[in-house]
Order: C-alpha cells, then structure tokens, then sequence
C-alpha cells in the first residue's frame, strides 16, 4: 500500500515525528498487521507520552490481539487524558 510505504519514508526521515508513528500504526491495523500496529502506537507514544490517540488506538490493537488486561489499562489512560 502506498500510503504505508510513504509514512514508512516520513519515519526514517523524522523518526521523532509521533503522528507519523501513529498514522503508520492505523495503516497497519487497518491492513491486519495487529503486532506491527501495536509497535508503532507504542512507538508514538514513547515520543509523546501524552498524547491521546495512540493511547486510544493502542488500546484497539491490544483487545484485537487479545491482550485485554493491557487494552483495558490503555483505555484507561486514554480517557484520563
């Protein structure tokens, strides 16, 4: 998918970028790639711990995967925020 190699280009160039993290974590899971999803939520919020939507997105990839312990902990947080 194009969209997911241009935001796979927009990371290598600016890795720090957290919203190019989590637009490539939505393509993924959107794609089925639960595991690659999971990677790059968590990846966009090692860089903006504070931001709410990969913490919401996470959450979905985590209960997709059937971690539900860990999802429902994210949902949690998501909501604090």
């Amino acid at each position: 998918m194009e969209a997911r190699k241009m935001l796979e280009d927009c990371v290598k160039e600016a890795p720090g970028y957290s919203d190019a993290w989590n637009n490539l974590g939505v393509v993924a899971r959107r794609m089925d790639d639960l595991e690659a999803a999971e990677g790059h939520f968590r990846m966009a919020l090692q860089l903006r711990p504070e931001a709410y939507e990969p913490h919401a997105n996470l959450a979905e990839a985590l209960s997709a995967l059937k971690k539900r312990d860990e999802a429902l902990a994210m949902a949690r947080q998501a909501l604090r925020l």
